[in-house]
């Protein structure tokens, strides 16, 4: 009964470790849109990632593992170095561009990793055309996702 009630402790551990693994990285590279900006875009790129089953990695568990500067990253490249060192394997890499206040452009990129180099890399792009609605933002990123999203899958 003993070596019963173990085995089931020891897979109840492994289940939960799994199962929270993080499974990708969502950070925000170039462009130029303020942080009001895009701060929402990246919360509906996770929020759509979370939906479709992803795990992501958040900045506030990421504070706890690296130094801050190492979460300032310029390039794709520095983002896949970031997740291999974390064991994340994949990076979602999304910059928002703007002209006054207005988000005009999106673009997406998702790297799957394997080992310390990104092994496939998947890119989408969405133009945010008039009217300027919340709605036609949402539209946008949803379509982005899921265009990068499909073509990683093939």
């Amino acid at each position: 009964m003993r070596l019963i009630s173990l085995l089931f402790a020891l897979a109840t551990s492994l289940w939960v470790s799994t199962a929270c693994a993080e499974d990708v990285l969502v950070v925000s590279l170039a462009g130029d849109a303020a942080a009001p900006l895009r701060v929402p875009v990246l919360q509906q790129v996770q929020d759509l990632l979370v939906a479709d089953g992803f795990v992501v990695a958040g900045t506030s568990e990421l504070v706890h593992r690296v130094p801050p500067s190492r979460l300032e990253l310029s390039s794709p490249s520095e983002a896949v170095t970031l997740a291999a060192d974390l064991s994340i394997p994949r990076v979602v890499c999304v910059s928002v561009w703007a002209v006054d206040g207005h988000i005009t452009e999106l673009s997406l990129s998702l790297h799957a990793l394997s080992g310390r180099r990104s092994a496939r890399e998947s890119i989408a792009t969405s133009v945010v055309r008039e009217p300027r609605t919340e709605e036609a933002l949402s539209l946008a990123v949803r379509t982005m996702v899921a265009g990068s999203m499909a073509s990683s899958s093939t």
